[in-house]
């Protein structure tokens, strides 16, 4: 199998398990960490808030910035931020990347998340830019426009959704 839809298999599984377990009040250790491990980093956790959003919203992003902060405010949610290592009251900050000092790039309304590219480093360091896929990985201009349009999708999206997408 593919190193890497296996990779992207086993980190969706261990999310959605990490959703499941904080929704239902668990608080075992091993989740923690699991959760920490997935959110080391803003641009990480911009995505998994927006993985978050689309799980309770039909697999459908946010409209906006308004609407996706709205979302993370709700109370429903305080446990899942704090597992995240992310402070509400300081929620403008999330959106802000924690390696070029700019606000992320969002790719809002996109459906079916997947393992489609969502969260965009604006500047970048030294001509590589961050994007937010199932682990964030640093691209040139080329590829950042090509993912920015939704034209290049991760190699383990096109092998479960197939060639055409």
């Amino acid at each position: 199998m593919n190193q890497g839809l296996l990779s992207s298999r086993v980190y969706k599984v261990l999310f959605t398990a990490c959703l499941f377990s904080m929704s239902s009040g668990c608080r075992d250790t091993t989740i923690e960490d699991g959760v920490a491990a997935l959110n080391k980093s803003r641009i990480q956790q911009l995505y998994n808030c927006y993985s978050l959003y689309g799980h309770y919203n039909q697999y459908r992003g946010p409209k906006d910035e308004a609407e996706f902060k709205e979302f993370l405010l709700r109370p429903k949610y305080e446990k899942n931020l704090k597992l995240m290592k992310i402070d509400r009251d300081s929620l403008d900050d999330l959106f802000v990347s924690d390696r070029d000092g700019e606000p992320f790039r969002i790719r809002y309304g996109v459906n079916g998340l997947g393992n489609k590219a969502v969260i965009f480093e604006a500047k970048g360091v030294e001509g590589q830019r961050m994007i937010a896929v199932a682990t964030p990985k640093e691209v040139d201009a080329a590829e950042y426009d090509a993912y920015w349009s939704g034209k290049k999708r991760p190699e383990s999206t096109r092998a479960t959704q197939g060639a055409s997408q």
